[in-house]
Order: C-alpha cells, then structure tokens, then sequence
C-alpha cells in the first residue's frame, strides 16, 4: 500500500500530458495505434513519448527513496 501511494505521488508530479499518456497507454491499455489517431500522431511517436514518460516517472520514483 506504501508503494501505491508513493508511485500516486510520483505521477502527481509528472506533467499533465505525461500523466495522461500514461494512464490511458498502461493503466487503460489503450493501444498505441489508438492512442496515435486519438492524438493525430504515429504509433511509433506515442511509443516513443509513453518510453519518455515511463523514464520520467522513474526518476521521480526513485528519488524520493
């Protein structure tokens, strides 16, 4: 339960766009490539921005612990 609520904080701290690639590409699963018209952009793109936000997240994460 710690561990919830410290990666709840971590994604507070994210930028808006970052924290809702993330909840509809990992927490909704939503696929890239409908992510992609959603966004008028590329699966390749979103893959891209949702492995930027992921490493983003990281470093929030860990450095609190």
């Amino acid at each position: 339960k710690e561990e919830l609520s410290h990666l709840e904080e971590a994604l507070n701290h994210l930028e808006l766009p970052d924290r809702e690639l993330l909840t509809l590409a990992k927490l909704q699963n939503i696929r890239y490539n409908e992510l992609a018209v959603i966004m008028d952009s590329t699966p390749g793109a979103v893959k891209a921005k949702v492995f930027r936000a992921i490493q983003k997240l990281k470093t929030i994460y860990f450095k609190d612990i």
